[in-house]
Order: structure tokens, then sequence, then C-alpha cells
């Protein structure tokens, strides 16, 4: 079986939970309860769990370094457990994308993300997939991310964790540049 590693990025500890910066976390909770998987197990700096599902060995990860470290939990799990890089997706919160809209890339640079930054940083690479959740910008950035959600956002939240879902359902299943088709640029706002 394939060996693939999916990361959600976030911060740990009650106070950041419904936060935009903690989208990563957010989907990833959302992915594995809908497989009814729920047995997190701490190591490598973070929590994970693992699955055999979509004929892959599936590695969920959700470092509990703080952001700007989550790199250092990434790179323990891909030395440790064998990982190709590029069988690596990332799943973060994008200011630069309107709220509740999906993107997969591959490879690049941060895009000015810290949780992306040390990941590149720690195991020297970027050639890795990310799902780039949109959480659109206001104001101070900073404050911003570390924020909670709005109340129109949060209204409209089950259904975004859930296209982003579908989203990595899609590429696990069906390949990357099916799941790019189908869903880069995707939101759970309806354009007019």
């Amino acid at each position: 079986l394939e060996k693939f590693l999916i990361v959600g990025l976030g911060n740990p500890g009650p106070q950041y939970e419904l936060t935009r910066h903690n989208i990563g976390f957010l989907v990833l909770d959302f992915f594995v309860d809908a497989l009814s998987l729920n047995d997190w197990k701490k190591k490598f700096k973070g929590i994970y769990l693992t699955a055999n599902i979509f004929d892959k060995f599936l590695f969920f990860l959700k470092p509990h370094t703080f952001m700007n470290k989550s790199g250092e939990s990434v790179k323990e799990v891909i030395r440790k457990e064998s990982i190709v890089i590029s069988s690596t997706l990332v799943v973060y919160d994008d200011v630069d994308m309107e709220f509740g809209k999906v993107k997969f890339k591959f490879g690049g640079g941060d895009g000015g993300h810290k949780g992306v930054r040390s990941i590149i940083n720690e195991i020297g690479d970027r050639d890795f997939w990310r799902l780039k959740m949109g959480i659109g910008r206001g104001g101070d950035t900073v404050d911003y991310v570390l924020s909670r959600f709005d109340e129109e956002q949060f209204s409209l939240l089950d259904d975004f964790l859930k296209l982003a879902s579908d989203a990595i359902t899609c590429f696990l299943k069906e390949g990357p540049s099916k799941a790019m088709n189908e869903y880069n640029g995707r939101s759970v706002i309806a354009n007019d």
C-alpha cells in the first residue's frame, strides 16, 4: 500500500479551537469523523491516527508544536515512517483566497504562511501537496487569523469542511489532477 501523509495545520489548546488559523485541524477532524475514526495517539510532537482506505495507508497528523514550528512534527513522521515528500498533503488557511474557497497546489513557496514555511525549512523540500482553505482577510492579519470565525463564516463552516473533505476524498481516490479539475476554485459561497 502506498503511504500517504495528510497534515492539518493549527494551534493546540482550547483557546485556538475555532479560530481561522485552525481550519487545517478542523478539516482533519471532519474527515476522520466521517470515517468514524477517532483513535488519535500522541507521538511525533503531535497527535496522529492511521487508516487503510482508498487502497492507501493513510497517516493523519495534527502537529502540536504551535503553527510556526509545524515542520518539526512533520519531519519526524516523514523520517520515521519513510513517507515520500510528494505523498504528503498539507491542509491550511489562506488569507489570499476569499472565505469558502478551496484550492490544491503542488510545490511552490510558503505564501507567507508560517506553518508552511516551517515545513519547507525542516524537511528541506517544497515538493509536497497543499490544500489551501480560503479564509479571506480582515484588519491586522495576525489578529484576524487567530480570531474566531464571524457569524456568517461560522454558519457556512460545516459546508466548507465538507467541501474540503470531499476534495481530499477525490484527491486520494481519483488522483490529484482529477481533484484539481473538480475542486480548484470551488466555493461554499454561491457566485452571483
